[in-house]
């Protein structure tokens, strides 16, 4: 949606031809990919066209994250495109792995309001306590949202300075720190860590970045 201002972006999941599994496929109106260079966009930070590595496009990581994800499902994923027309990435979802529920002919109302049941977090996960370290207040406001379901205790900071400190009140003492690596302040977010690790020896450090640190 982000990189098609022209034409459109399709989610489909529908039946495989010729097998009882199912294809999750992703449709977009875009530039294309040559056949040449289909191979290597599953690769980390390829992007085949910012030579100028314009953030703005992106990292080119999307690609990369979804062929490990498939890979670690134990599936495949491919990709057909046409240069100027788009490009379709498909998955093929094995049969016997999902029901779905009802029929094309059952009531409509029965079938589109069956409750859909959360999955419920570890129990390990409750009362764990995080502290979240990032000054993009969309990523900071997702990882709340997503972790605070979690049952998890959290305190959050937003720059590489000591202020950090602040952030954990007497008595809390962080078991976990989720860290973005470009932080306003004179520290990035290997330092930052590096300074709650030498105040609470046992708490672990999570680097977080979509860029390439050495």
């Amino acid at each position: 949606l982000r990189y098609t201002p022209r034409g459109g972006v399709l989610l489909a999941l529908r039946h495989a031809h010729g097998s009882a599994g199912l294809w999750l496929e992703v449709w977009d109106t875009g530039i294309g990919i040559p056949q040449t260079d289909q191979a290597r966009i599953f690769d980390p930070y390829v992007q085949i066209d910012n030579r100028e590595r314009d953030r703005s496009k992106g990292l080119g990581l999307g690609l990369a994250i979804v062929k490990r994800a498939t890979e670690l499902l134990g599936l495949t994923v491919t990709v057909r495109s046409v240069p100027g027309r788009g490009t379709r990435f498909r998955v093929t979802l094995p049969g016997g792995v999902f029901t779905l529920q009802g029929s094309r002919h059952e009531s409509g109302a029965s079938a589109l309001t069956t409750p859909v049941q959360e999955a419920r977090p570890a129990s390990w996960l409750v009362g764990r306590r995080v502290l979240l370290i990032d000054d993009d207040a969309m990523v900071m406001a997702a990882m709340l949202a997503l972790l605070s379901g979690w049952g998890l205790d959290l305190r959050t900071a937003t720059r590489g300075d000591l202020t950090v400190f602040d952030a954990c009140p007497p008595g809390w003492e962080p078991e976990c720190v989720l860290c973005d690596f470009r932080l306003p302040g004179p520290m990035n977010g290997i330092a930052v860590l590096e300074s709650l690790q030498q105040r609470y020896a046992r708490v672990v450090g999570v680097l977080l970045t979509g860029e390439m640190v050495q």
